[in-house]
């Protein structure tokens, strides 16, 4: 029975960071609705998008959220307040893509890009540092 619960501990733990993760994505959806609404109202390079010229009066911080902002159109998340160490001081960014038609889309952390679009960045996912084992499916490297 010790055997069983020294493994649950573990998957439990991670399971609630991955949940302390997840509201940086739902405060960051915010973030994404105001760059795509700069991006179709007057298009621009993504440098020239930031927190300060999107004019966001949005949730720049959360319970497990340090801050969060936009820098050169990605959507910088770092993680503190009440989260746990193991993510604590880390980033997750979301960033974002363009298709040939200059439509707008996102890879978040070290995930790719929809398919036939094309991240803004090159080696976009150097710009998190969270451990994968903690971020949704959809933000993890291809395997």
């Amino acid at each position: 029975v010790l055997v069983g619960a020294g493994m649950a501990v573990p998957a439990y733990q991670d399971r609630a960071i991955r949940t302390q993760v997840g509201e940086g994505l739902d405060l960051a959806g915010g973030y994404r609705a105001a760059i795509e609404t700069a991006w179709r109202t007057s298009p621009r390079d993504f440098e020239n998008l930031s927190s300060d010229s999107l004019g966001l009066e949005l949730p720049q911080r959360g319970r497990y959220v340090e801050s969060i902002e936009v820098v050169s159109g990605m959507i910088v998340i770092t993680y503190g307040a009440a989260a746990n160490a193991a993510v604590t001081g880390h980033v997750l960014a979301i960033v974002p893509a363009l298709d040939s038609q200059r439509a707008l889309a996102w890879a978040c952390g070290y995930g790719q890009a929809p398919q036939g679009f094309e991240v803004a960045f090159e080696n976009h996912g150097s710009y998190s540092d969270i451990d994968e084992r903690f971020v949704p499916s959809a933000c993890r490297s291809p395997r």
